[in-house]
């Protein structure tokens, strides 16, 4: 990785592509001709809006904590949307 990342920095991988382009080009092995492709793909709904950040990538995901209630042995917790001891309003 060293090795092709100090090429690439110093230009030596563009040396060699010109080299071998101008080669293979006088000797007729090249088609010049460019195909276009104009395939699209759709955005996941959660990245289509959204907000662009100047920033670079963080580690917050969006996600939110929840919290962890410890319930003493023995107590019973009623399930949410039941009423106890009283009537519903």
């Amino acid at each position: 990785w060293k090795r092709h990342h100090r090429f690439s920095l110093d230009g030596t991988w563009d040396e060699v592509l010109a080299i071998l382009q101008a080669e293979a080009d006088a000797a007729g092995q090249i088609d010049w001709r460019v195909s276009a492709d104009s395939s699209t793909s759709r955005v996941h709904q959660h990245g289509a809006t959204a907000a662009r950040s100047s920033e670079g990538p963080s580690s917050y995901t969006g996600g939110e904590i929840e919290s962890q209630e410890t319930i003493s042995p023995g107590r019973s917790v009623a399930p949410i949307g039941t009423v106890v001891g009283g009537s519903a309003s």
